[in-house]
């Protein structure tokens, strides 16, 4: 009975030497795709995927993954971002008052500094949409009839540019937060400022739990290959 179970031990003390040397393996550097240009830098546990401006800018912002990683055993390491979503709601806030100035209807205003055009869709609670384009040069706000006494609203892009040339984007499409918000009475103005949501906000791949295979000098990701310069 001793033998298998000092078998099991050796195993197990094996198994953990082996996942403490991955994790011990410093990665760090550039790795680029040949073809395209893509690029990733690892510092750390930091892992940023880049697409250099080398024709006319599609993108706001050349970082469009920025990530932690950890390993998954010997060969691979999983990566993830923080949900863009999640912070934009708990930076997000409204503010209601009343302007003596707007006695026939409800205006809510959006503060976004997003510079490109959005597309915002605002409810109400008798079931009705009201839909404009968001723009910091033209419209900011919109109005909703007297009387509404709740509202929800989304926010999203009016173009969406795909991060791979096969068309494919892994990115945030829509800001849409879930509760309906009740209107105090007498509110006439809303007002709501949503500072995270910048240009690089529907363009960042948002990664959840995937795989990178690390074999020596190269990474393979999502069916690509990126070689360390």
């Amino acid at each position: 009975m001793k033998q298998p179970y000092r078998l099991i031990c050796l195993l197990l003390c094996w198994s953990v030497n082996l996942l403490a040397q991955a994790q011990g393996k410093d990665i760090s550097g550039e790795y680029i795709h040949k073809k395209y240009g893509t690029k990733i830098e690892i510092d750390g546990h930091n892992f940023r995927l880049i697409e250099p401006h080398v024709y006319p800018a599609v993108w706001h912002n050349d970082t469009l993954a920025i990530c932690t990683f950890k390993w998954a055993d010997k060969h691979f390491i999983e990566i993830n971002s923080k949900s863009p979503v999640t912070t934009a709601l708990s930076e997000m806030s409204i503010t209601e008052s009343a302007d003596s100035s707007l006695n026939d209807s409800i205006t809510i205003k959006f503060n976004i500094p997003h510079q490109g055009m959005l597309l915002i869709d605002v409810s109400d609670n008798n079931f009705k949409n009201h839909r404009f384009k968001y723009s910091l040069n033209k419209q900011t706000a919109i109005k909703l009839p007297k009387g509404i006494k709740k509202f929800g609203f989304s926010v999203g892009p009016e173009e969406i540019h795909p991060h791979t040339p096969d068309g494919s984007f892994w990115g945030v499409t829509c800001f849409c937060p879930i509760l309906d918000f009740d209107i105090e009475k007498g509110t006439n103005l809303i007002e709501i400022n949503l500072p995270t949501i910048n240009d690089s906000f529907f363009e960042q791949y948002y990664v959840v739990d995937e795989y990178v295979r690390v074999e020596n000098n190269k990474l393979y990701w999502k069916g690509e290959v990126y070689i360390k310069r």
